[in-house]
Formats: C-alpha cells, sequence, structure tokens
C-alpha cells in the first residue's frame, strides 16, 4: 500500500519497480471528482494530468485477483470507497490505457524525489 500524493502513476511505479512487476490502469475506471471531469470535458489536455498531478493523499494498493469480495466487504464494512482501476502483470514499468484499451502517452507520471 502506498499514498500517491506523488502523482497515481509515479507512486504505482515505486510499488511496481519493488515487485519487478507492471502496473495497468484504465483510465475510464479512474475515480474522478464532478469538477475534474468538467474540467476535462472542457480541456482534454488535462486528461492525463490527473495521474500525473500530486497531493491526492489517497491510497493505493495491490491485491491478489480473488480478493475483490473480501475486499468489497472490507469496504462496505468501513464506509471507506474503494474502485479497481487496473491490474498487476508481468513486465516493467506503468502503462495507462485508454477506453479502448490503447496506452496513453503521460509526459509527466508525476513527482520525482532524485532527479
Amino acid at each position: 500500500m502506498i499514498d500517491i500524493s506523488d502523482g497515481l502513476l509515479a507512486d504505482l511505479g515505486h510499488l511496481c519497480d519493488a515487485s519487478t512487476l507492471r502496473g495497468v490502469v484504465r483510465q475510464p475506471l479512474l475515480p474522478l471528482s464532478s469538477a475534474a471531469r468538467l474540467a476535462i470535458a472542457a480541456n482534454p489536455k488535462l486528461n492525463t494530468a490527473v495521474t500525473g498531478g500530486g497531493d491526492d493523499y489517497e491510497l493505493l494498493f495491490t491485491a491478489p485477483a480473488d480478493a475483490g469480495d473480501a475486499i468489497a466487504e472490507a469496504a462496505a464494512a468501513s464506509a471507506v470507497p474503494v474502485t479497481l482501476i487496473g491490474a498487476i502483470e508481468q513486465g516493467e514499468g506503468v502503462a495507462l490505457l485508454d477506453a479502448s484499451g490503447q496506452p496513453v502517452k503521460v509526459e509527466h507520471k508525476g513527482y520525482a524525489h532524485f532527479s
């Protein structure tokens, strides 16, 4: 588990680097505020900004694929919303996919502490 205060894709990248696996995020599954959706509708170039922006202070975690029911029960019991946004698979790095399953080019994945 990791907070995404440095940006969703950057922090997912940290989890993936540590596990030597690839993270795949499906852009249409991202839970966005109505304000973010309105901003993106007005300026589609902001679409990738939501994955690289920081200070969201949300938590990101991975779990086995068969843990979905247990996660849903825990989320309901604690009244904490949990959203499935992608998957972990063999490979390296992080990919953002659009509604068609095509890779989205992302210029800025988030804050980099050591660059």
